[in-house]
């Protein structure tokens, strides 16, 4: 049975276990404009009780969320503006709002955040232009390599993006067919990238790993591994073995529940969450 954490028009959501608490575990839910409570406010919520413990006011309807390694500093994506916003974490306070620039199309939105692994200020910003397809607009980013995936065209390109003082390069060839389709997304875990589709990657080959014989939003928990892919269709979420890529356990969503997301929590489990609440499966419904 999941645990409900209830929430009027909840936006995207992270987890963190937070030094400065112990080793407890939080859940930071993004609140969108039209909310008809905790508008354009960040929320970190106990979700083993569903008890907020803190807020701090943001931007213009703030949306996706990255969260830094070490738990101290979270970056928002204002959809409301063409900026980012960093929280800093342990004084719970919101920073200035950092504009993104224009493209030829107009002003440049945010569609995904990634902080860079072992830092709070490093990060990279995924553009988009509103009401135009293809929408990407290009990448924001400090020194890393990234790896990008195309999913509005059928070139289905898997490309590694090297970022130094003098800007983007993309790595040649593009990689083609190892994870393929429409709206497709990827996350990193243990040095493979993990697709919607089902499709593992080796992240700094390309080569196709194997698959997981699920599809849907995907979390990982490199540490155990354990992949969890949430299947809408089927009403459940699944645990697979990164490894073998088979079959763990299987738990069955709640009765109606239309989610939206997925993301692994750091004290074990998972959260998935829909328009107005956010559910949470534990470690031992999974295991």
């Amino acid at each position: 049975m999941s645990i409900r954490v209830k929430c009027t028009h909840c936006g995207q959501l992270l987890t963190v276990k937070s030094e400065h608490m112990g080793r407890q575990v939080l859940l930071y839910i993004a609140v969108p404009a039209k909310a008809k409570e905790h508008g354009n406010k960040i929320l970190a919520v106990d979700p083993t009780t569903g008890a907020m413990k803190w807020s701090v006011q943001a931007g213009s309807d703030p949306g996706m969320l990255a969260l830094s390694d070490d738990g101290k500093a979270l970056w928002v994506g204002l959809r409301g503006a063409n900026a980012i916003q960093r929280i800093d974490l342990v004084a719970r306070t919101a920073g200035p709002l950092m504009d993104l620039g224009r493209t030829r199309s107009g002003p440049a939105y945010p569609e995904q955040i990634v902080v860079l692994p072992g830092t709070t200020d490093s990060v990279a910003v995924s553009l988009m232009n509103k009401g135009i397809s293809p929408r990407h607009a290009g990448v924001a980013v400090a020194p890393a390599i990234l790896v990008g995936y195309n999913n509005e065209t059928t070139e289905f390109g898997l490309r590694l993006l090297f970022v130094d003082p003098d800007g983007v390069t993309e790595q040649r060839p593009i990689l083609n067919r190892v994870i393929e389709g429409f709206n497709v997304d990827i996350v990193y875990g243990g040095g493979n990238i993990y697709g919607t589709s089902g499709h593992v990657v080796d992240a700094r080959t390309g080569h196709l790993q194997g698959t997981i014989p699920a599809k849907g939003p995907i979390a990982v928990n490199a540490r155990a591994n354990r992949a969890y892919v949430l299947q809408k269709d089927r009403g459940v979420v699944e645990s697979f073995n990164t490894e073998t890529y088979a079959l763990v356990r299987s738990a069955k969503l709640d009765p109606g529940a239309d989610p939206r997301g997925l993301i692994h929590l750091g004290g074990g489990g998972v959260a998935y969450f829909t328009q107005r609440q956010v559910h949470i499966v534990p470690a031992a419904e999974l295991e």
